[in-house]
Parts: structure tokens; sequence; C-alpha cells
């Protein structure tokens, strides 16, 4: 029975036509004998092949059955809907969504692991820097604790001397920056006539930095005998031996003390033509005297033959412009020599005399 089940489809089939082919020759030899009453040899081998013949299909049917292989009810109604074109590709497709299937769900716990994992590290991180901010503030709190202001360096300086500014300023040596108040310093130092403005830093472990913004000194006003400096806020400066600024004489205002303020409308708009004349180049070089008059306003004499220029009242940059034309278009056709004073009042003529 095993070598029958064991034999290929195609030997089996042989075996059944050589059954049909022996019965056939059995029935023709049957035909011929039938009056002698007594069977003959072909009759018996037909019986024997008649059982052959039932044993060997009960067997054919086994094997069948038992190789052909099952399928489940889904597979066969995917089987009739599907063409046999794209039987294989469609395989290959379920194959794929039952992996990647497979592969996600087998996978759930591992991935929230992973994302659990993955914030804990960013935890880990973030505790790490702010330990590490803590450590570096704390560092840096204790040498600012610790240290003590050895070197000042000052900045901005040209009329002060930097010796009088650190004088001023009077931080004493090998102290502690809380030891300092900045206020207070700051204001000894705006005391100096020539600072306007100043700024103290102090830059640890043992540096002081001072930056000083100066009054700059626009005329050198004149009173009898007493002379001194004038910045556009009408205060009043004292001159120094060292440092000579190159500016214009200045008539008409009382000088009583350094640091006072000449504060009258006069002088504001006195302080209005200086700072328009500091920035005009051709104004600059041949004005070397301004006064003021109640009755012309600004008048100013030029370098060049002392030529009376006046200038009015509000009229300071039109003015100065109107002689920076006159200087450089008619001046040269008429003389400077011939001139005795030049009216820059008016909006767009000039009438010389």
């Amino acid at each position: 029975m095993a070598d029958k089940k064991n034999k290929p489809l195609t030997e089996q089939s042989d075996f059944l036509d050589e059954y049909l082919r022996r019965a056939n020759e059995s029935e023709s030899s049957s035909e011929n004998d039938n009056n002698s009453g007594v069977k003959s040899e072909n009759e018996k081998t037909l019986l024997k092949s008649e059982e052959e013949y039932v044993k060997a299909t009960n067997d054919f049917e086994t094997e069948f059955s038992s190789t052909r292989p099952t399928k489940s009810k889904k597979e066969s109604i995917v089987e009739t809907t599907e063409s046999p074109q794209s039987e294989e590709p469609l395989k290959k497709d379920k194959k794929v969504k039952t992996e990647v299937l497979t592969e996600t769900s087998g996978d759930d716990s591992s991935n929230e692991n992973f994302v659990e994992s993955k914030k804990n590290k960013r935890g880990w991180y973030t505790i790490a820097a702010v330990a590490i901010i803590l450590i570096g503030i704390s560092i840096g709190y204790l040498r600012y604790k610790n240290a003590t202001m050895k070197n000042v360096l000052v900045e901005g300086n040209y009329y002060t001397s930097e010796e009088s500014i650190i004088a001023k300023a009077n931080i004493p040596a090998n102290v502690s920056p809380d030891s300092v108040d900045l206020t207070v310093v700051i204001k000894r130092i705006e005391t100096l006539p020539y600072v306007k403005q100043a700024e103290v830093i102090l830059m640890p472990p043992s540096q002081v930095k001072i930056f000083v913004i100066e009054r700059i000194p626009l005329g050198l006003l004149l009173d009898g005998r007493k002379k001194a400096l004038v910045d556009q806020d009408g205060i009043i400066l004292p001159q120094l031996s060292d440092k000579t600024p190159n500016v214009p004489l200045v008539f008409g205002f009382p000088i009583k003390k350094v640091n006072d303020t000449l504060n009258t409308t006069y002088f504001k708009e006195m302080s209005r033509f200086l700072t328009a004349l500091h920035s005009h180049a051709l104004g600059n070089s041949t004005i070397s005297e301004v006064a003021w008059s109640n009755e012309d306003g600004v008048v100013a004499m030029s370098t060049e033959n002392g030529i009376k220029l006046i200038f009015g009242k509000n009229n300071s940059e039109n003015g100065l412009k109107s002689w920076e034309s006159f200087y450089a278009q008619i001046a040269p056709k008429v003389g400077l020599a011939s001139l005795s004073e030049v009216d820059l009042r008016w909006q767009g003529q000039v009438i010389t005399r």
C-alpha cells in the first residue's frame, strides 16, 4: 500500500489502461467459448483484474485526496475574484501586509518603551544643562564676590586728563565690587567741568572702566578782561593751557563763573549759530569773531579784511549758505578789499556796502 501511494499519478493511469485492454480481450474470447461451459483462463484474469481495478481505484482516490492542498475559505474567495495575471503580485502584497501588521502589532510595546526612553533622555539632558548653567553662575558669583578692584581704565576723554578723572572717581584699591556705589562715583566724575556724562563699568576680577562724554567748546567768551569757553548748552568752561580749541571769539555775554550757565533767549540764538558754524567748514575757517546785537541779531567778522557779516535772527543755516555762495562766486569778482559790510539776512539776495 505504501509503495502504491508513492507512485506517480501517470503510472496508475497506465495501469488502468492495461486493465481495460485486458477486459476487452476477455470479452472477445468469452463470446467464442460460451458453449463449452468451462471458464477460460481469460475469465480468471478478468476477475483478478476487476479486484485489482477496485483496489487501485481506492488507492488512487486516497492518494489524490492526501496530496491535494487544502485552502481556507478566505483564500478560496480571493482566488475566485482575482485574475491569473495579478495573482502573484497580490500574494506578495498580502505577504508584505501581513508582515507589516505582524511587526506593528508585535512592536507596540517596544515603541512605547522607545518613546519613554527618549523622554527620559531629554529630561536628563535638561537637568544636566540647568546644572551646568547654575554651576557657571555660581563660579561667576564667587569670582565677583572675591574680586578686588585694582586697575582703572579711562576712555572718551580729551580735554580732561585721565589722572583727574581717576582721582575724582576715588575708587579705593583692593576693594570688592559690592562695596563700590557706582551712582556716587558717576556723580563725582560729572562734577568735572568738561565731563558732560560718565559711565562706570566693573569688570571682574580686578578692573574698572570709566567712559566719559565731554563738552565741546564752541566759542571763547570775552567780557572785559575775563575769558572763558562756552559749549552748546551755555556752560562756562575754563581755558586749558595745553589744549586751545579753534573757536571764534564771542562778545556780548557776561562771564560769571565756571560751570555757570548762559540761558538767556539771546544766547540760545547765539548757541544755534555757533553749533551750525562749528560744522560748517567754510564758515568756521573764514569767521573769527561773533557778537550779539539787539538790532541786527548775530553779527560776525571775517578773518580776511575784517568785513562785517550780518546774519540776523533765526537765520543761522540760511545765512551761512548765503555767505558760502557769495564767497565762492561774487567775492572773487568784486574783491573783499572793497567791501566793509555784507548783509545776509535776506532770502535769495545779498546786500553789500
